[in-house]
């Protein structure tokens, strides 16, 4: 399996066995469902080879039936039919062809602290929901992103989650985000992102190239924006393929009290 499928799927599975998720694979299809109203702890994926749209049929009528929001995850090789049964089940267009960076990670540039720029990673409660905050600001997300990037923290005592963040800090204020997580043999980066006013100081090459030479992988691997891509490609990163992601359900803010009453929290 290439590693833009055998990390997508790990990513999956890992979001699926959180407290309360399910993950279930049938004919090539893999999805999972958890109890978080944000799109990527919940979605699809197909290999190339997937059996038949029967499989697909059968996830995105359980995700769609959770009333959540949820991912399809499509690659280059992903099945028309899979694609044309998300569709049918709501999925439209989120992003289009996001490129797919990949790298030797002992190719990579050593990380430089730019003036005035500490990094922490993330350890407690408190660093969970200041790293979801700066998130929410750098992407200009509703609030119900921010409440749902804390859940995982919540529903694991804040800690020995199957991921990695860190917050850089310039001048003793939050300023960018990332999070590493490992799987399929990759090491890849979401969320990576720098607030708008503290951007062209090095800072986005601290908190790419700060947790990748903490991943132990040899291989680094995520999909970027557009706009991302010059700064991954000046670090020696090259654009292996693309990812796009059809969006089902919707967001709902009424979802994470729901959720949190659910589970307890």
């Amino acid at each position: 399996m290439d590693p833009v499928h055998a990390h997508l799927r790990a990513f999956l599975t890992a979001a699926g066995g959180l407290p309360g998720g399910v993950v279930r694979e049938d004919g090539g299809v893999l999805w999972c469902r958890t109890g978080i109203p944000w799109p990527m702890f919940n979605g699809v994926i197909a290999t190339p080879d997937a059996g038949s749209c029967a499989a697909a049929g059968d996830a995105t009528a359980e995700l769609a039936r959770a009333v959540l929001p949820w991912f399809a995850w499509v690659l280059p090789d992903t099945p028309a039919e899979v694609i044309a049964v998300a569709a049918a089940a709501g999925a439209a267009e989120f992003d289009h062809q996001a490129p797919w960076m990949q790298a030797r990670v002992a190719d990579l540039p050593a990380a430089e602290l730019p003036p005035g720029v500490t990094i922490e990673e993330v350890r407690d409660e408190a660093g969970h929901r200041l790293w979801a905050a700066t998130l929410r600001e750098i992407y200009e997300f509703p609030e119900l992103g921010e409440q749902a990037w804390t859940m995982p923290g919540e529903l694991l005592g804040w800690r020995d989650l199957p991921w990695r963040m860190w917050t850089a800090f310039a001048d003793g204020e939050p300023a960018a985000v990332t999070l590493l997580f490992c799987g399929g043999g990759v090491a890849g980066l979401l969320g990576v992102g720098t607030k708008a006013g503290m951007r062209r100081r090095g800072i986005g090459r601290l908190v790419t190239l700060v947790p990748l030479a903490e991943s132990g992988e040899e291989l680094a691997g995520f999909f970027s924006t557009p706009e991302g891509e010059p700064l991954y490609r000046s670090l020696g990163f090259e654009r292996r393929g693309w990812v796009s992601r059809r969006l089902g359900g919707r967001l709902d803010p009424d979802a994470i009290a729901r959720a949190r009453g659910a589970t307890g929290h």
